[in-house]
């Protein structure tokens, strides 16, 4: 099986490299081809340094945009250039079996392709652009743009994924929607051969993944850490990190920011903390989580849904109010209980077990290709 997988607006391996999600996103087209023999060819909005990354896979092909055109620092040049892609490309892609968009910002060049080369298009999207858009306030002829090209897609795609239930309910309720082309596939993680919390060696820090941004509401976790004793290490990168450093000084919280860094790197940290958090003002389906959860740590998270649908407090987890310096510190006050914590610990690791599993849900991928070509 042969899939066209196109990048979303803007993005290439370059991208992902200094992202950090290079390994992860490779990892998984390596297990892929392994098991199902799938090789996939990448569309993307790079030039010719995306096709060092590539050296001796042979299950991986990249077309970048850059290969063809001159680069534009102007959006809409590139916009322009991307629309004229798929014509471009077109005798390159005989071959294809199914082509797979990466998030829905960008898929007019995944919807042109499946018009020309005359294949099954799959969506899938790890957070509803739509949603994000209103919650970070974007302007309202964007956030239009947005709803429009979500409809758009959930149309004209042959399957169209999500990964909460919460976009899923949303999605069914503010759109036309096919139901037996729209499905919930939630994100994957390794499961771990061991998981115990008492081999984690961290325990008066808490470590948290993601950019340094407003959504992730670092600046209230440091206000909440203030006087409890823990400190906080962040691993990511963003415009506030100056902000977050003057208010853990200012707070007298002891606040250490870490550089991203690639998957299996990112993977050797985190498993030596006890406890994660993540205090996100709103998410998709966050692989951060999932992936603390793989190794047994416990995880404190903010109230939003698309945590709670992953998160039951008090069992697998804890949630706090996002907006409560008291609901923060008297979630913290538990981590002190050691039995509580290594109760957590194994029911957490089993909820990605059982619902997050690569294996199981490279299966169902492999399954939906099918489906779709037969």
């Amino acid at each position: 099986m042969n899939v066209v997988y196109t990048f979303s607006f803007g993005n290439s391996l370059k991208t992902w490299d200094k992202s950090g999600s290079l390994e992860r996103e490779f990892f998984y087209f390596e297990k892929f081809f392994s098991k199902y023999e799938t090789k996939f060819t990448l569309i993307t909005y790079g030039d010719e340094e995306d096709k060092k990354y590539i050296e001796n896979k042979e299950y991986i092909t990249v077309i970048p945009l850059y290969e063809y055109f001159k680069k534009s620092d102007y959006k809409i040049i590139t916009f322009i250039q991307s629309c004229i892609f798929p014509f471009k490309i077109k005798n390159r892609l005989k071959h294809v079996d199914v082509i797979k968009q990466n998030q829905l910002h960008g898929s007019w060049v995944s919807i042109l392709l499946k018009l020309i080369v005359k294949k099954p298009l799959y969506t899938r999207t790890g957070f509803d652009i739509y949603i994000f858009s209103k919650n970070e306030k974007k302007k309202i002829y964007k956030r239009f743009g947005f709803y429009i090209l979500t409809q758009i897609n959930l149309l004209i795609s042959n399957l169209y994924s999500v990964t909460s239930y919460s976009d899923f309910d949303f999605i069914k309720q503010k759109y036309f929607v096919n139901k037996s082309n729209f499905v919930y596939r939630p994100n994957w993680v390794l499961i771990r051969d061991s998981n115990n919390l008492q081999e984690h060696t961290v325990s008066k820090t808490l470590l948290s993944v993601g950019r340094l941004e407003k959504q992730k509401n670092y600046e209230f976790l440091i206000k909440a850490l203030e006087g409890t004793g823990f400190a906080l290490n962040i691993i990511g990168s963003g415009s506030k990190k100056n902000i977050l450093l003057q208010l853990a000084a200012k707070h007298n919280v002891d606040l250490k920011i870490i550089d991203n860094q690639n998957y299996f790197d990112l993977l050797e940290i985190m498993k030596k903390y006890k406890f994660f958090i993540l205090p996100s003002n709103f998410e998709g389906n966050p692989k951060v989580l999932l992936e603390a959860m793989s190794f047994g740590m416990v995880c404190l998270v903010s109230n939003i849904s698309n945590h709670k649908e992953i998160i039951t407090n008090k069992k697998n987890g804890f949630i706090f109010d996002h907006e409560s310096v008291e609901s923060v510190r008297e979630s913290l006050k538990e981590l002190t209980n050691t039995d509580t914590c290594i109760k957590i610990s194994e029911k957490a690791f089993d909820k990605v077990k059982s619902d997050f599993s690569i294996s199981n849900l490279m299966k169902v991928e492999y399954q939906d290709y099918k489906k779709l070509i037969l």
